[in-house]
């Protein structure tokens, strides 16, 4: 059973997610700031109090960041990841079920000489690393109330997520290696090699497939037949809906974090089985971590105020899985 959060981590969480009721903005940020004042025990809090409380006050951001990041995580990678949040110290050991069927064979009356068949299911384990962040801000801008703390968590972890979202959409980029070359295809955009490339996924799986790839990438999905809706589908959104009855589901682009280069390549698309298998698996383990260097310190001579978030995270692609990778040249 989850623990019960903090009250301050719940006010913290609904300003993240905007979810404030009748309160705006302002003032939830303001109530957010008062309560940490109180914990400090005056009004504005100097830097003796601040660090005598700040155990406390990391305490609640800490919580916050753990919610506030396992909900972005599930969010950004719902249609193709499993999350799983672990203990310090656990493995995850995740089960990937065997799509196969059994072989049926043609006996003769009066018999069942038939060769037992067992269909074994596979594993993945997936390790964790830290992964962290490290931001400072001015001593006497937190005096003067000018630091918005939900903006500066909510900046954390986004930063966070973007991170593990580059690194989902690298390792399936370069999970292309280890496909054979049924489901791996490569070359300008053929209607027919598409089309037979879904049937593989399809029949692997014995599920319904799905296209993915960011907005540039589905743009350049042809069909030989094209309706009028879908005309107005490709005007209004830059790719066709659908590609001969399967689904076109557009990966959303970002950066990656401090530069203007795509996080998830333009030039490839992925075609995954519905279902509730996901062939990226992510781990969580622990808790977020905040570390202060204080102010005054040999590190910090000019008071600023110096924080370390780490987090332990791990990504894995389940290379024996059968799903299709078309990189576009």
């Amino acid at each position: 059973m989850a623990k019960e959060l903090n009250k301050l981590s719940v006010l913290g969480i609904d300003i993240y997610e905007n979810r404030l009721g009748n309160y705006t903005q302002e003032d939830a940020t303001k109530a957010l700031r008062e309560e940490f004042c109180k914990i400090c025990g005056m009004e504005n809090p100097d830097r003796k109090a601040l660090r005598r409380h700040s155990a406390q006050i990391f305490e609640i951001i800490e919580e916050t960041l753990d919610v506030l990041v396992g909900r972005k995580i599930e969010a950004a990678f719902r249609d193709n990841a499993e999350y799983r949040n672990v203990a310090w110290g656990d493995s995850p050991r995740f089960i990937l079920k065997n799509p196969k069927l059994f072989k049926v064979a043609i006996v003769s009356d009066g018999t069942q000489n038939l060769r037992r068949q067992r269909l074994d299911d596979g594993s993945l384990t997936v390790t964790a690393y830290n992964r962290g962040i490290k931001i400072y801000e001015e001593f006497y801008r937190f005096l003067a109330g000018r630091i918005d703390w939900p903006a500066l968590v909510n900046k954390v972890a986004d930063s966070y997520v973007n991170e593990i979202y580059t690194q989902v959409y690298s390792a399936i980029y370069n999970g292309y290696t280890d496909l054979s070359s049924t489901y791996a295809k490569t070359g300008a955009f053929n209607d027919s090699t598409m089309r037979t490339l879904i049937e593989h996924v399809e029949a692997a799986n014995n599920a319904n497939a799905a296209i993915y790839g960011t907005k540039n990438a589905l743009g350049r999905v042809e069909t030989a037949q094209i309706s009028e809706a879908q005309k107005d589908v490709y005007a209004s959104q830059g790719y066709y809906g659908s590609f001969y009855g399967t689904p076109m589901r557009k990966i959303q682009q970002s950066h990656t974090n401090g530069t203007e280069t795509f996080a998830v390549n333009e030039n490839f698309l992925i075609v995954l089985p519905e279902g509730d298998e996901r062939i990226v698996k992510i781990v969580d383990e622990g808790e977020s971590i905040i570390l202060e260097t204080s102010s005054g310190s040999i590190e910090n001579q000019d008071l600023s105020l110096e924080y370390t978030f780490l987090r332990k995270s791990g990504i894995g692609v389940v290379t024996a899985a059968k799903w299709g990778q078309y990189r576009l040249s």
